[in-house]
């Protein structure tokens, strides 16, 4: 043993928490992080890993509150905002009247229903094998082009640059993919379809003008309308599809 006769023996111990530990977290307030931790916190949840050791980490919410002066925050810098591929804009359900919501969150804390005795909806096994899914989904040509025909539009028919929008090749030429497939996948299908593109509305809240943004199903729907596929093609690119996967 060492002697500590007139001092002191501090030991240092770092112990596994939080993010390290958890398959989904909170992130709340995230802009309000200092940019040290920022750091930090964003390289963990990229490579889901602490050092050499892997974290169970499925995904990350982060919540903010607008970017209004009585907030007193700031915005995340694009880049960090990038990072998050779904992007809601919420309101609470007072603000929506949406009342027999309201109630029911209402019962569920005076009835003392939130416990440990709740079991979870979805368990990791369901997740674990959707996500095996996933990269076997076939795009298809088609959903592909019609993709690229969406970014075309919007870039160069509504005048999107790097000044009023954040269209990346990591958000909408990788991360959109995945978002497609996932969507294919949770109504049972091997492959996309073109009415997939409508879940790209969950990309682009914050990464292009508001007003344009609320428009965007409609812009789809326009684009669906000038590519439309009649039934015996369709019937072809399915069956190309299934011989393809």
């Amino acid at each position: 043993e060492r002697d500590t006769t007139g001092g002191e023996l501090i030991r240092q111990m770092n112990r596994k928490g939080g993010i390290l530990t958890a398959e989904i977290c909170v992130l709340d307030d995230i802009s309000r992080a200092p940019g040290e931790a920022m750091n930090v916190l964003l390289r963990i949840l990229n490579e889901l890993k602490f050092g050499d050791d892997h974290i169970p980490l499925l995904t990350a919410i982060a919540t903010g509150n607008p970017t209004k002066d009585e907030y007193y925050n700031e915005p995340l810098d694009p880049a960090n905002l990038d990072r998050f591929t779904i992007q809601m804009r919420t309101l609470g359900l007072l603000q929506r009247n949406q009342w027999e919501s309201a109630a029911r969150v209402i019962d569920l804390y005076a009835d003392d229903h939130l416990s440990d005795k709740i079991s979870p909806k979805v368990s990791r096994a369901v997740l674990d094998a959707a996500s095996v899914l996933v990269p076997k989904v076939d795009l298809t040509a088609q959903v592909k082009q019609l993709l690229l025909e969406l970014l075309n539009v919007l870039l160069n028919d509504y005048n999107l640059n790097d000044s009023n929008s954040l269209l990346t090749d990591r958000t909408f030429l990788v991360k959109a993919v995945k978002i497609l497939k996932s969507k294919a996948v949770l109504e049972g299908r091997a492959h996309c379809v073109p009415e997939d593109l409508f879940v790209l509305n969950y990309l682009t809240t914050f990464r292009i003008p508001v007003e344009l943004h609320k428009r965007l199903e409609d812009i789809i729907i326009e684009l669906l309308r000038k590519n439309k596929v009649a039934p015996e093609e369709q019937e072809d690119v399915e069956q190309m599809s299934q011989a393809q996967s």
